[in-house]
């Protein structure tokens, strides 16, 4: 049996500074103490233990990790012989060192036909216990060398054997590197069986005619002893691929005398990468889109060019009617229906379909086949798998295919990095368009006739061009001592009727014009500061110098962020503009 084979029995590969277990089977002759404290004496790093029945030191061989097995020749019922060959049943290579009583030479001779490490005669010399341990020291040291490099040979055989990329191992021969053995996967990858391949150049199997210099030059390193670690160019089943490559030369008695090559497939993922430049330099063009129509122009564009999607198409979402508007498609996704026309060939998507619940769950989706969905917003469309991919609160990318088959991650990988790049360029769109609008409403806002006038404009303009329903204004009362609200949208008022009035240093809106600059709250329910029939929860207030404050609630918490207030600064700027010095809230000298 070989070392290890019985699962009752850990490997016995020694750990620094542990210590060295000796089993002996004794006879009953002499002193036990003395033969154990003795023997532990001599080498200190010795655990011994012994047995006199032969049948109990071999249960306790299959049942205790041990270095070493010392025997008396003569036992009560047997002897060390027949301990050697029952050992031996068990390893093959275990450290056994018999102990006789004289120098009988035909004894000595049937233990070294039968195995023994070594064979010693006790009380021939004084010191007998010091040379006794040094008999077990040096075969435990060859023994544990032995099983390191077995050890070692069969993990590498095994990894030869297992792993799933290529390895093929070579010799140098006048420094042609032959091959000497290839495991399963080079067998399977470069489409040469084990024993066509045996003897012949590896240049002459799987590299390229192209890249026989770089091959020289990697040869040359590892003849010289240099590990390799590179990428290159090998001829496999499906064509030229790319790998990395890493050769680990393997020393011999007189210098390399082969190697092994381990090929890991890159090819995948430098595609991706070169795809993903490629993407990168693409998206740039969305930085110079200046409406939403180009921003989906480009971006169905980028998918069909760069990402090789051929149908593609962008849909804008319209919240007040719940439906997902066409914006752009590539000419296949407009040839589906025999149409070059957006608008009816991909279609408006309406409220209850499928595409709009994924649109509001905000994540990729993929539609593994579109004609089996429940509720599609296209039902004869003929489409296979579909990509679905969300543009944050303004709308949705479909990449589809003609035949049911699952996107491969790269292409998921990519979509969605469009997608993010997408959303960025339409929410910068937004954001301009919404500054730009506001501009404009100041020449509206400097003709007023009264401050009552100019906060309702500065009220609609928050209503409808920031797009947040509960825009109220604010403003002294003429004896300086209320904040009485002026101006409120109509879904404030429906919802919560008549907005409450602020006695001065009541609440967060004159802390507001005391602080003279605009605040941001997540949760005004949880400031100290707040009145206690205040209903908004999220809020945004902006003063309007000494005069008043503009202001926006939400009814969930967070829901403004640092554009709501730069776009509230400003409306609250274009107001004050309006509101010069010499007006008064019920008269406006006109600019």
């Amino acid at each position: 049996m070989e070392p290890g084979t019985d699962s009752n029995r850990r490997d016995s590969i020694l750990e620094p500074g542990e210590n060295i277990r000796v089993l002996y089977v004794k006879n009953n002759g002499s002193s036990t103490i003395e033969w154990s404290e003795r023997l532990e004496r001599a080498n200190d790093s010795f655990e011994v233990t012994i047995e006199f029945d032969s049948d109990v030191a071999l249960e306790t061989l299959h049942d205790t990790p041990v270095e070493c097995v010392l025997s008396d020749y003569e036992l009560k019922e047997s002897n060390g012989l027949e301990v050697l060959e029952r050992v031996r049943e068990f390893d093959s290579e275990l450290p056994f060192i018999l102990l006789t009583d004289d120098g009988d030479e035909d004894i000595a001779s049937d233990a070294i036909s039968a195995g023994v490490t070594d064979y010693l005669q006790k009380d021939r010399e004084e010191n007998q216990f010091e040379v006794l341990a040094n008999y077990i020291e040096r075969a435990v040291e060859r023994y544990q060398s032995q099983r390191a490099v077995k050890r070692e040979r069969v993990h590498r055989a095994a990894l030869f054997k297992n792993t799933p990329d290529p390895i093929v191992r070579v010799t140098f021969k006048d420094q042609t590197p032959e091959i000497v053995d290839v495991n399963a996967a080079f067998e399977s990858v470069f489409g040469f069986e084990q024993e066509t391949v045996i003897g012949s150049s590896i240049r002459d199997v799987i590299v390229p005619d192209s890249e026989h210099g770089e091959h020289r030059s990697i040869r040359d390193d590892v003849v010289e002893g240099t590990p390799v670690e590179t990428e290159v160019r090998r001829q496999t089943n499906d064509g030229i691929r790319q790998f990395k490559l890493r050769v680990i030369p393997i020393d011999g008695a007189n210098g390399v005398r082969g190697a092994y090559a381990w090929y890991t497939d890159i090819t995948e993922q430098r595609q991706y990468e070169e795809r993903l430049e490629r993407l990168n330099e693409a998206i740039q063009n969305l930085m110079t889109a200046t409406t939403e129509t180009e921003v989906a122009n480009i971006t169905v564009g980028i998918a069909q060019q760069v990402l090789e999607q051929p149908l593609t198409a962008m849909w804008s979402f319209d919240a007040d009617a719940e439906v997902l508007r066409p914006l752009a498609a590539t000419d296949a996704a407009a040839e589906l229906n025999d149409s070059r026309d957006v608008g009816d060939t991909i279609g408006t998507i309406p409220s209850g379909t499928t595409e709009i619940d994924i649109f509001h769950e905000g994540r990729l989706t993929e539609v593994e086949d579109y004609s089996s969905v429940e509720n599609p917003a296209h039902p004869d469309t003929p489409l296979g798998t579909v990509l679905i991919a969300p543009l944050g609160n303004h709308g949705q990318l479909h990449v589809g295919s003609r035949t049911v088959q699952p996107f491969d991650d790269t292409t998921r990988d990519l979509v969605e990095i469009l997608c993010q790049n997408a959303e960025a360029a339409l929410e910068r769109v937004y954001r301009e368009q919404t500054l730009s609008n506001l501009s404009e409403i100041t020449s509206e806002l400097v003709q007023a006739s009264s401050t009552e006038e100019i906060a309702t404009l500065a009220t609609e303009a928050g209503n409808e061009i920031l797009e947040l329903p509960y825009t109220h204004v604010y403003l002294i009362n003429d004896d300086g001592d209320v904040l009485e609200p002026v101006a409120v949208t109509d879904a404030t008022r429906d919802r919560f009727g008549e907005l409450p009035r602020f006695r001065r240093g009541e609440g967060l809106f004159w802390e507001t014009i005391s602080a003279g600059e605009i605040r941001l709250y997540d949760d005004v329910q949880t400031e100290p500061g707040l009145a206690s029939d205040v209903p908004f929860r999220g809020a945004v207030i902006a003063p309007l110098g000494e005069m008043g404050v503009f202001a926006s609630g939400s009814l969930q918490p967070a829901e403004f962020d640092a554009f709501d207030k730069k776009t509230r600064l400003d409306t609250g700027s274009h107001y004050r503009r309006g509101s010069q010095p010499g007006r008064t809230r019920t008269e406006t000298t006109r600019s």
